[in-house]
């Protein structure tokens, strides 16, 4: 029981780190960036450079919210192999379809 408590709090922590880069995205007055490496656009290089944060931020919100129900759909399973698929999966099958959904907004908003 103790590891589930301990699985939620990270769980938690996790998702709110989520959350604050969705609402940090939502809120920026300036492109941003997805990868941690990527240099974000200047609001000149994007067509929309507001509709572009939202697609991000809500990227993320989404992202944060989808690891917690993997965590909850995992605990009501009362299978630790159940449980680590759920919450495995969770956090990893959402990152190729992010970063896929990524390029996609570049394809969009980037001007040529």
């Amino acid at each position: 029981m103790a590891g589930y408590i301990i699985g939620l709090a990270v769980s938690l922590i996790t998702t709110l780190m989520m959350e604050a880069i969705g609402i940090f995205s939502l809120k920026s007055s300036s492109p941003v960036g997805f990868y941690t490496g990527e240099e974000p656009f200047k609001k000149e290089e994007l067509s929309d450079w507001k509709a572009w944060n939202q697609r991000h931020g809500w990227m993320w919100i989404l992202y944060g919210i989808f690891i917690v129900l993997g965590y909850g759909v995992g605990a009501l399973g009362k299978n630790d192999i159940r449980f680590l698929v759920f919450e495995l999966g969770s956090i990893i099958v959402p990152l190729p379809l992010m970063c896929w959904y990524h390029h996609r907004l570049i394809k969009k908003y980037h001007k040529k």
